[in-house]
């Protein structure tokens, strides 16, 4: 799908809260550490290695970020710090 750079942003913009433009509207902090937990005990069951998960924000847009065992530190999806 191919969109002209003004189409993306006009999307963007129409993703964003309005309130908090770090996040999507209905963005859930909660809910989204409970499935990057989630994410972090498949990890370590289906490579049977310890994984760390760094929760600690860095900036208000950041997310969590993990590593396992033979990788580099990759931020979470939807992470501005990738």
């Amino acid at each position: 799908m191919t969109e002209s750079e003004a189409d993306l942003l006009a999307l963007l913009r129409e993703l964003d809260d309005p309130g908090w433009l770090e996040w999507p509207q209905h963005y859930d902090r909660g809910e989204a550490a409970m499935h990057f937990g989630v994410l972090v005990a498949r990890l370590e069951g289906d490579f049977a290695a310890r994984c760390t998960a760094d929760r600690t924000p860095r900036t208000p847009a950041s997310t969590d970020a993990l590593s396992c065992p033979g990788t580099q530190p990759y931020a979470a999806l939807g992470s501005s710090s990738a």
